[in-house]
């Protein structure tokens, strides 16, 4: 009578049941999931900076094609100018009985009049907008000096 099978306890044996762990298969499922998250944060960050990689070479590029516009469209500008200037001494040569060099010196005379008349003129402009600021300014708080004291600088305190 010797069975070699142990009396039951009526708990099943660790082969049986395989929906009880212990806490070494717990922390090891714990690990793997831990891993898995940890890669999925990587690739989340990775994409992300992959993303602002993208962006920052996209506005680089579009602000090196700006500069490269505004640097064409200035190169269009003073080329139009000389061709004007070119043009106005031809022009001047031409009225002086061919004498270049006359129609040269006077238009290059004239812009130099031309610019110094326009510096003036708006040294002038700003000049008189500041001195309007400056008005409305002290305008403004002899209104607020009347409004607050009833009465303002402008009137005789000596009375």
């Amino acid at each position: 009578m010797d069975d070699p099978t142990p009396p039951s306890d009526n708990r099943p044996s660790a082969e049986e049941d395989s929906t009880e762990s212990s806490p070494a298969d717990f922390l090891h499922d714990a690990q793997g999931h831990i891993d898995e998250l940890g890669e999925y944060a990587g690739m989340y960050v990775s994409a992300k900076m992959a993303e602002m990689r993208r962006f920052l070479r996209r506005a680089i590029f579009f602000a090196v094609l700006g500069i490269i516009a505004v640097l064409a469209l200035i190169a269009v500008v003073i080329t139009a100018g000389v061709l004007l200037c070119a043009g106005v001494a031809h022009l001047l040569a031409n009225l002086l009985g061919g004498r270049m060099w006359a129609g040269e010196l006077i238009t290059g005379a004239g812009i130099i009049v031309l610019g110094g008349l326009a510096i003036m003129f708006m040294a002038s402009v700003w000049r008189k907008a500041g001195h309007r600021r400056t008005v409305y300014y002290y305008e403004s708080r002899k209104q607020e000096q009347l409004r607050r004291f009833g009465r303002n600088i402008e009137e005789d305190n000596c009375q």
